[in-house]
């Protein structure tokens, strides 16, 4: 059996004052420690005196501003004011800004110089740097809507390849009308929507969801259509414009296709997918055709034109 140490009473008493010493010792630098964050904390010429925001429109620089101001008020514990520069909530401040201002699509918050840290030659100011999303068109939803029933007027067909002569249409278009009341929110070019837009809005391109009535508006701040998406319709627009065919609104029907209503009410179907450019190209074969589509001037005397059956081009003469 291995014999225990033996230590004398005098040495275990030094040991015993020894470990008394370390943790008094620990004890006053900690203390130490806090009290120096105590004593930076309350120092004004630590405080956060300013606050400025950058980057927005003036409603909304207030708005920022007087959020973070609220932010800044108060204190941890009851003891470390938030607006301490050491300490402040840039964190909270961030995210509360992009949470409560969807318009806002990037924020940064920093000190306006750490040399005023040091210096206090100045107040202290926090400068909240922001870039508001840019609207490229309306997300609406519309009101149901009832179809009127087919009339005998037929629809008449063009084959973009070999025809030049009209034909009897062995496919009816889709008659559409549009519902007398739209609510719609502006989005930017990742598909957020940001703000409500009134319905007297215009400028932008408008697209409209219909969907039997029970379609409704997504919360600001979120994604009402895909990116991608969006960059194809977008670019369908802009074709129809490059053909000097001012599209005013475009609607997501049923079954993928989609109608831009151009001047004078004419509709042009479409389907969605990786031919938009094929289809657009086939529209302007159709309109390089002399007298084959009807027009009064520059616009077109047709109800519709249907892109969506490949090289066979249907459209409603009036």
């Amino acid at each position: 059996m291995a014999r225990k140490p033996l230590r004398s009473p005098r040495l275990a008493r030094r040991a015993r004052e020894k470990a008394r010493y370390r943790i008094a010792f620990y004890l006053c630098a900690l203390a130490l420690f806090f009290g120096a964050i105590l004593f930076l904390a309350t120092r004004s010429v630590f405080s956060i005196k300013e606050v400025a925001v950058s980057g927005a429109s003036e409603e909304l620089r207030g708005a920022i501003a007087e959020l973070a101001r609220a932010e800044l008020a108060g204190a941890y514990f009851s003891l470390i004011p938030k607006e301490n520069a050491f300490a402040y909530p840039k964190r909270d401040i961030q995210e509360k800004i992009l949470k409560q201002f969807p318009r806002v699509e990037f924020v940064r918050a920093r000190l306006s110089s750490p040399a005023q840290l040091l210096s206090g030659e100045h107040a202290l100011g926090l400068r909240i740097m922001v870039r508001e999303r840019a609207g490229v068109a309306l997300w609406c939803v519309a009101e149901p809507r009832v179809a009127p029933s087919s009339e005998d007027t037929p629809s008449v067909l063009a084959d973009s390849d070999t025809s030049r002569t009209p034909l009897p249409a062995s496919e009816g278009g889709t008659p559409l009308v549009r519902g007398d009341r739209e609510d719609c929110l502006r989005i930017d070019a990742s598909g957020v929507a940001f703000e409500s837009a009134p319905q007297s809005a215009s400028g932008e391109y408008r697209i409209i969801k219909e969907d039997g009535g029970s379609a409704s508006l997504p919360p600001l701040g979120t994604r009402a259509l895909e990116e991608n998406r969006l960059a194809a319709l977008l670019s369908f627009l802009r074709s129809l414009e490059a053909l000097s065919l001012t599209p005013r609104r475009l609607t997501l029907l049923s079954g993928g296709s989609v109608a831009a209503e151009i001047a004078g009410g004419v509709k042009i179907l479409a389907r969605e997918g990786t031919d938009f450019l094929k289809q657009t190209d086939n529209l302007q074969g159709l309109l390089a055709e002399k007298d084959l589509v009807p027009r009064s001037g520059s616009n077109l005397r047709v109800d519709y034109i249907d892109l969506r059956h490949g090289n066979k081009l249907y459209f409603k003469p009036r």
